[in-house]
Order: C-alpha cells, then structure tokens, then sequence
C-alpha cells in the first residue's frame, strides 16, 4: 500500500514539473519545432474542435438559401434545418495554412448575394462570413465544384467510363406469323377429266417431295398417247424413204405431239416409257414438288376438273415469314439485314434468331405505322402460321462513336448537361451536344472524351451546387465590371429569394414598382377592390384548405372582371381567366389550386399595371411557391394556397419589379 502511495505521489510531482516546465519554456520550445518545420499553424484537436463546432452553420434541404449559426427550423418551409458539413467544406478546397490564405470578399450567412469587400455586419445584424479565394483551382478550372469525400459516398455519386462503341436500340413489336409466299403452291391441271384416286386424305397433311398426290382420267390424255405411238410408229416406217420431205414431216409431227404431252405435265420418263413400252395409260399421277404441308384441299375422288382448277395448296414451313408494324418515327432505324429476336409465349424462354427482310414501301394512314417483313427457320415445325409473337429488332444505331449513359446526362430543356469526376474530388459540369440515343447510352458530338469519367447519380445534388457557385460568381463579375470596389450590390437580386419571410417580410406592392400612380375615379377603384378582396378571400380559403365558398368568390371576382372590362382589363386576360374558372368552382381542392396559378398571373398583372394604387392601399404582397413554381398575392404572414398546412409557410417574396 505504501508502494503504491508513493509511485503516485512521484506521478504527481512529474506532471507538476512538466506542466511549469511547458509554461515556462513554451515559446522556446513552440520557436525551436516552427524552425525545424515540425510544427504549423493548426490549433491543436480540442481547439479546433471547437472552432468548428462554434463556426457551424445550418440550412435547409429544401431552401439551400437559407442559412444560419444556429439550428432550428426552416422559416420557408418548417423542415428541420442539418448542419453545413464542416462549414462549407463540401464545396470548398483542403483548408491551406492561415497565412497562405486570401479573403476574397465577405457575405452574409442567410443571404449569399449581400457581398462587402471588408467584414460587417449583415442588414439581419448578423456577422458577415469570409470566402477565401481558390486561386489555383479556380486557374485550372473555374466551374469545378469540391465535394467532401465523405459527402461523395453518402449521398451514393456513382460514376462511369465515356466509352467508345457501337450505339444500339431495341425496337419492340408484335408480329404474326405467316407462310413464306416463296414457297406456296397451287397444284391443278392443264387437262380436263376426273379424278379417279385422291392420295391427299386430309388438310395439314405433310407431304414428301415426289408423293403421288392424285391420279386424273382425261380423255384427250389417252387420246395424246395414242396419237404418239402413231407418230412414233410413222417415224419408223418413213426413216429409210429417199424423200426428205416425208422423212421430215414425220419427225415434225412426232415432236409436236411429244411437247403437247409435255404441256400437259407429262414428264419425260413417262413418256420414254410410253414410246419404249407402247402402252397407253389411262390415268395421269401428279406429284408433289417438294415437303411440305397440304393446306389447302379442293379436290375429291370422282370429280370432274377443269383445267386450270385449284385442286391443292402446298406451303413448304421450312422458313416462315413475321410481319411486324413499326412506327414512322422508328423508321430511320429500321434496315435490311438487322438482327430479330422473337419469342412465343406458349414457349417460354426459347428466343428464335432471324432477320429483318423487307420494308414494305406504304405506310398505314389510319395507325401511321409501316408494315415490316422478317424472315426465320422454322426446322422443327415450332411457328405456325396465324401466331402472335413478340419481336425485338437491335438496329445499330452508329457505328464506334463516343458514348455516354443514359443516366449520366440532365435534360434540363434547353441544355444537356453531365458531371464529369476530376482529380481532388473535383466535378465539373459540362455542356453535351447529343446524337441519336440507344438503349444504354447517347452519341456524343461535342463536350466529352473517351475515357473520362462521369457522374451517373445524385447529379442534381451537384448541379444545385454548380448553380449556386455560377451566380455568385456572376455578382461577383458585374461588380467588378462597374469598378465599385466599396460598393455593395443589390441585397437582393432576381437570382435568389430572401431565407426568411417571416422576419424580413414580403415586398409590399409599393416596393415592387406597383404602387404610386394616377387616382383613379370612384367607380373602377371599387371595382379593383372588389377584384382584390374576392381574390384574397380565395386564397386564404386554399391557403385552408378547403374550397368552401371558393365558387361564389369567384363568380364576385368575374364580376369584377366583367365591370372593368375595358377599363383596365383585356379580353385575353379575360379570356385567360373563363378558362381556368370551371376548375376553381369544381370544388376539387387540387383542380382549384391548379386553376388558382393562372388566375393569380392575370391579377398580378392587374396590380402591377392599372391598380397599382389600389393594391398599395390594401398593402398586398407577392410571394412565390418554388415548390409549386406558382406566384400568389395576399396580405399579412405567408399562407401558401398551393400546398395548405402542409408547408403553410413555404413562400418566397418576388423580388423588385419581378415574376418568376
């Protein structure tokens, strides 16, 4: 025990001299490291933990713009507001030692487009924040964005390789099978008689190249024959005659009966055996001309035929055809030759290969689509004519271009854009000019390289970035385009809306170049006001959300309208507002919110043009939902008629003289 109490006791007094020695020799010791280049100019972990944890600033998901040192609530929308990840380091550079650092300007933390050029204090009262310029990133590429390695995998950004390959796309059809015209065939006869045996018992018989198929009594076959054997006989007896003319009109008449036989499909064996054997045969056998399946079945033993009758379709299956409509707008893809993948749903997971054949050259006027012919082997007998089937045609759409994925590029309507990864957790936007698209992956033309890599998801989350970045860099530029170094721009620009709308409040109508104006006589001053009031009245209902007494408001806000026809308000606006009323009066709380948003752009215009006056007097403000992307007016707290309770206070007041 008393071991013990001593090793603490020289503890003790170790720690005391250390801590008198460190206090004492601290300066000596701090310049002795700093001369060696062992010690910088971070405070140590405890310190700069706390320097963090005091510099932390809040925002919000939905409403980026809003921005504060201490958590709470968004003032827009109500959502809890999360911490800014290391104060901005998600969107900043590696911190470089203080004295490598240079203060580019100073901002206000809930408003980024309020900019001094030396520090203050906000119009909130808040303490203006630095921003440090990035001067080697920003030389080697001013529209690359940093984001913080750990934020990269949270918010799950993967990428992909730009390759180039061959561009494809699937077209996919229904198609019917049907018999391959090449190969059908009608059997009938070039001789009139009966038809004594019938080997062809049923339809959808098969049939082997060389079956008998019928045997035919005619007549004038037998006749033929005889008239044969008489010629051949004639040739005999006149061969050795010393006039040439006897001896050649035998051989003429010998022959003409010999091709009247052939005519009639009689076939040289049968007719050498005529002449070998002389005896005639009373019946004529035809035989199929190759394998194939009867059907069609005309003919019945005893009937009599004509020549030329339809007796017998034969269809060699062997290969079937598929036609398959496609649409005229897939027609450019659309080839000979292009791979067919076909599958029945009565043999699930047996895909049969083919191709297509043929473009049929008319197009169908009703159903605009175009008739394609496709051609497959069918060995096994599996497709059968009148069968539904589903047809995959891969065309290939280019032929080794540089190819981007679908999912990596952001069609924002006037542009197409995609976010390629650079070094230093570094992305950088850039702006694509597109080619046809396939299946997985759009043409490039312009704005990309093969091999470099791009984002394929959460690129809106990187996009909102690069756009905030874009317009402070945009006052930045006009502000040193006007040479007004110590001037301050406008607290308030068209690019953003104010965070907070509760404190700092709506620009009234008068701020917004809507009030002032010539007075306006008695009777249209009422009327504008019977215009605002039953317009306020709809929106505080929406704002309720209800739609009760919505519809006899509107029929006091047409009747307004009506009374200022002409005095102030234009047919088009009129007619603008008759169009969406059915859908205010429905008494469908979403049709009427949908049918607000129009109404309330002709009122705007009405208070910002005419009744300026009035709608100052009323002290009217406009606010805009980005949610929605809908502008309102009313008066008093914001109450968003587009959403209702369930983000109430979702509003962003318009800036001067603007509509978004």
């Amino acid at each position: 025990m008393k071991r013990t109490l001593g090793w603490v006791g020289l503890v003790l007094v170790g720690t005391a001299l250390g801590l008198w020695a460190g206090g004492r020799f601290a300066p000596q010791l701090h310049g002795l490291l700093h001369t060696a280049g062992l010690h910088g100019d971070h405070p140590a972990p405890a310190q700069e933990g706390a320097a963090t944890a005091a510099k932390r600033l809040y925002t919000c998901g939905m409403h980026p713009q809003v921005i504060q040192d201490h958590p709470g609530n968004c003032p827009i929308c109500g959502m809890r507001l999360v911490p800014v990840r290391g104060n901005g380091e998600a969107s900043a550079p590696p911190a470089k030692p203080k004295g490598e650092r240079k203060i580019k300007y100073w901002v206000a933390p809930m408003d980024p487009t309020y900019i001094r050029d030396s520090p203050g204090k906000s119009p909130m009262g808040m303490e203006l924040v630095p921003v440090y310029e990035e001067a080697e990133a920003a030389a080697e590429n001013p529209n690359a964005i940093r984001i913080d390695p750990s934020v990269v995998q949270n918010i799950g950004v993967r990428t992909a390789v730009v390759a180039r390959r061959d561009l494809t796309r699937s077209l996919r059809t229904i198609g019917r099978v049907t018999v391959d015209e090449k190969r059908l065939t009608e059997i009938n006869t070039k001789v009139g008689g009966w038809i004594e045996r019938l080997f062809v018992a049923e339809t959808g018989q098969q049939v082997r190249r060389g079956d008998p198929l019928l045997t035919l009594y005619a007549p004038d076959l037998v006749t033929t024959q005889r008239e044969y054997l008489l010629a051949v006989d004639n040739l005999r007896k006149v061969g050795a005659s010393p006039f040439p003319e006897v001896v050649e009109g035998a051989k003429r008449l010998l022959a003409s009966t010999r091709e009247r036989l052939a005519l009639w499909d009689i076939n040289r064996a049968q007719i050498d055996r005529l002449e070998r054997t002389a005896v005639v045969e009373r019946t004529l056998t035809l035989y199929s001309p190759f394998d194939g399946v009867v059907l069609e079945r005309h003919a019945t033993e005893g009937m009599y035929v004509t020549p030329g009758q339809p007796l017998l379709q034969l269809a060699d299956l062997s290969r079937v055809w598929v036609l398959a409509d496609v649409y005229e707008s897939e027609l450019p893809w659309v080839r000979p030759n292009t791979p067919a993948d076909m599958t029945l749903s009565y043999h699930p997971g047996q895909v049969f290969k083919g191709k297509l054949d043929y473009v049929y050259p008319t197009l169908d006027p009703k159903t605009r689509v175009i008739q394609v012919r496709l051609v497959f082997a069918n060995p096994q007998g599996d497709l059968k004519p009148g069968m539904y089937a589903d047809v995959a045609l891969t065309p290939r759409v280019a032929a080794s271009v540089v190819v981007v994925p679908n999912e990596a590029v952001i069609h924002s309507g006037r542009r197409n854009l995609a976010f390629v990864r650079l070094p230093d957790n570094r992305f950088e936007p850039r702006t694509l000019t597109l080619g046809p698209a396939g299946d997985d992956g759009q043409q490039v033309l312009a704005g990309l390289a093969e091999g470099e890599t791009v984002v394929t998801s959460a690129q809106f989350l990187l996009d909102s970035e690069s756009q905030l970045k874009e317009a402070v860099a945009k006052l930045m530029a006009v502000r040193q385009e006007s040479g007004a170094a110590a001037a301050a721009p406008p607290a308030r620009a068209p690019i953003t809306a104010p965070a907070a709308p509760a404190a700092v409040g709506a620009a009234p109508m008068a701020d917004m170049a809507m009030g002032g104006g010539a007075p306006l006589p008695a009777g249209q001053a009422a009327a504008y006001h019977d215009l605002f009031t039953t317009y306020l009245a709809i929106q505080a209902a929406l704002a309720g959300d209800t739609t009760a007494r919505v519809a006899e408001q509107a029929k006091g806000l047409m009747a307004a309208l009506h009374a200022l026809a002409d005095q102030g308000i234009s047919a088009a606006q009129m007619q603008r507002v008759h169009a969406e009323l059915a859908g205010l009066q429905s008494g469908d709380l979403q049709r009427a919110r949908g049918a607000f948003g129009p109404i309330s752009e002709v009122v705007l215009e009405v208070a910002a043009g005419p009744a300026k006056a009035a709608a100052a007097t009323l002290g009217l403000a406009a606010y805009h939902c980005p949610m929605s992307h809908a502008n309102w007016l009313q008066k008093g707290e914001v109450a968003n008629p587009y959403f209702g309770a369930s983000m109430l206070r979702c509003g962003e007041p318009l800036s001067v003289g603007s509509r978004q």
